[in-house]
């Protein structure tokens, strides 16, 4: 899960969103979720998953330090 900008184009889904959220994807274990701090606050009071802060995390090809959380898989 990501916010941010995304753009459809014959089909195809592209923008910093889709790339942000591929990449925190891959920090996920299998069947267990990892979501960017700034979409954890947002949704905050809505989702009932249990999540353990992980801390600033560096992805392939974004600027910076992520934020993130992860959720177990069931």
């Amino acid at each position: 899960m990501n916010l941010g900008d995304l753009i459809e184009h014959r089909g195809n889904i592209h923008g910093d969103g889709v790339k942000l959220a591929a990449r925190v994807e891959a920090l996920a274990e299998p069947g267990g979720i990892c979501i960017p701090e700034p979409v954890h606050t947002a949704m905050q009071g809505t989702l009932s998953l249990d999540c353990e802060y992980v801390g600033p995390q560096r992805v392939k090809n974004i600027i910076g330090p992520v934020k993130a959380l992860l959720s177990a898989g069931a």
